[in-house]
């Protein structure tokens, strides 16, 4: 535990991520809330404390969200705020008069004995801010007491954790909502123009056909995006079941492939399928089509124009392998980090005008994920194309 002497209060190491963390929560110069209050008003109770105070510190300065007593400051510089000292350690800091001389000054100005203070530490271990109980008369800490002070402000991150979960859902589905809006209006563009110009082309067989097959791939384009929507949706509430059976790979691979023959014919790639080893396993076709769809849509959508896609199928260990492996753009050290998070912005740009969800290589993985099996990428960097490996446990 930290004695607090009359000092200046050092910055924490990797001070900007704690501000990062701080900040994604909202919280600083918001105004008074039940929850906070409450809590600080139960930890002067925990303590028989007349005062309590819940402190956020920001880069220059301590904001105090909530505060119980006769402290009215709620803005104070962080050079002479007690809770900037507090969030220096992971540790509770400790002031009381029955055992140190040295006293910090705006404790003598305020004319108070007792100081105690938890730091409000972040799931990643990075201290926000303090749960602090002022007195003016010295105190005994029982370790019971001490222990509750720390569920107290472990609460706060929790209340605060969860209302920014709440927001990121939030932010989720409003964007998913748009990109799906943005992603209908343009096939649908298409088909209304290409309707107007078969109308008044009825009679050239070479316009009406080049123009049904717009429609066509238009139409596909569509029932894609609803049926990503829909797919996202399920996952995220679980309202989908694996219908397992005997599924071979290779003949799965095949007709992914052939759903995706107007795209590889319009950037004028090929792909090329080989199988070395027997390829059945248990497990829900429908639903392992449309991982390796995203699989294959990745690769296509990164690649250049003319060209080639790799599917390799091997045996490793009791597991069949599925590698997918363009010569596209290749992934640099900070894509591989957040490769399967969904809505991850990456470096690569598609390569032909398409639309990138987002969302593709985060539902690959978990309907992987979901058959017991494994899903990872390499890349040596960019333009050197990128290989996404698929295990799967064989029959």
């Amino acid at each position: 535990m930290n004695n607090l002497a009359n000092q200046q209060p050092p910055i924490p190491t990797h001070e900007h991520l704690r501000l990062q963390k701080l900040y994604s929560y909202s919280i600083v110069q918001t105004p008074p809330e039940n929850p906070f209050d409450n809590i600080a008003q139960l930890a002067a109770q925990l303590f028989d404390a007349p005062m309590a105070q819940l402190s956020f510190v920001d880069s220059d300065h301590v904001f105090v969200k909530s505060n119980i007593g006769a402290l009215h400051a709620n803005d104070i510089p962080r050079e002479e705020s007690l809770a900037a000292l507090a969030i220096s350690t992971n540790e509770p800091t400790l002031f009381n008069q029955a055992r140190t001389t040295a006293a910090h000054r705006f404790l003598t100005a305020n004319n108070i004995a007792f100081y105690l203070a938890v730091p409000l530490l972040s799931p990643e271990g990075l201290a926000i801010g303090a749960l602090s109980v002022f007195d003016t008369r010295p105190q005994e800490i029982a370790s019971q007491k001490l222990g509750m002070l720390k569920s107290l402000a472990a609460l706060v991150i929790d209340f605060l954790e969860m209302r920014l979960s709440s927001r990121l859902v939030a932010y989720v589905q409003t964007d998913l909502t748009n990109k799906l809006a943005h992603d209908l209006k343009n096939p649908n563009t298409t088909i209304s123009l290409a309707t107007e110009i078969i109308k008044k082309k009825i009679d050239d067989a070479d316009i009406v056909n080049n123009f049904a097959d717009r429609i066509k791939s238009a139409t596909g384009n569509i029932l894609a995006n609803i049926d990503q929507a829909m797919e996202v949706s399920q996952i995220e509430n679980g309202n989908f079941r694996l219908s397992m059976q005997e599924v071979n790979i290779q003949d799965l691979l095949k007709l992914v492939i052939s759903d995706f023959d107007l795209r590889l014919q319009q950037k004028h790639l090929k792909v090329y399928l080989n199988s070395s080893t027997s390829t059945l396993v248990t497990g829900d076709a429908k639903r392992l089509r449309d991982a390796f769809a995203q699989l294959l849509s990745n690769a296509i959508t990164y690649s250049y124009p003319h060209a080639k896609i790799y599917i390799e199928l091997s045996k490793a260990d009791e597991n069949l392998m599925i590698v997918f492996k363009d010569e596209g753009q290749g992934l640099s050290e900070a894509d591989m980090r957040k490769l399967f998070i969904k809505f991850a912005k990456l470096s690569a740009i598609p390569t032909h005008k398409e639309y990138s969800h987002g969302v593709g290589l985060s539902i690959a993985r978990t309907l992987i994920e979901l058959h017991k099996g494994k899903i990872w990428a390499t890349s040596e960097g960019k333009d050197t194309g990128a290989s996404f490996y698929v295990t799967l446990p064989l029959n």
